[in-house]
């Protein structure tokens, strides 16, 4: 996996339009959100309920902190 690219990928891209979008990893009911990472190009990808949006690693641990909590410095789940 590359690092996070700031356009996304084709595959992401493309993949909201047809009904795949990356893997969801995340929940964030405050903000009627799910967190989602492209698994090409690392692309951290915000939906909400009529769009999705690019957002950096670190609003993403900001607002899905659940979702980092058990990642050691590897990567992987403790």
């Amino acid at each position: 996996m590359n690092n996070q690219n700031d356009n996304g990928c084709d595959i992401c891209k493309n993949g909201w339009y047809a009904g795949k979008p990356p893997l969801e990893i995340g929940q964030n009911d405050e903000r009627w959100a799910t967190l989602h990472l492209c698994e090409v190009c690392g692309t951290y990808w915000e939906a909400h309920l009529r769009n999705a949006v690019i957002i950096s690693k670190d609003d993403a641990m900001k607002y899905y902190p659940a979702t980092f909590a058990n990642k050691v410095e590897d990567g992987s789940h403790q």
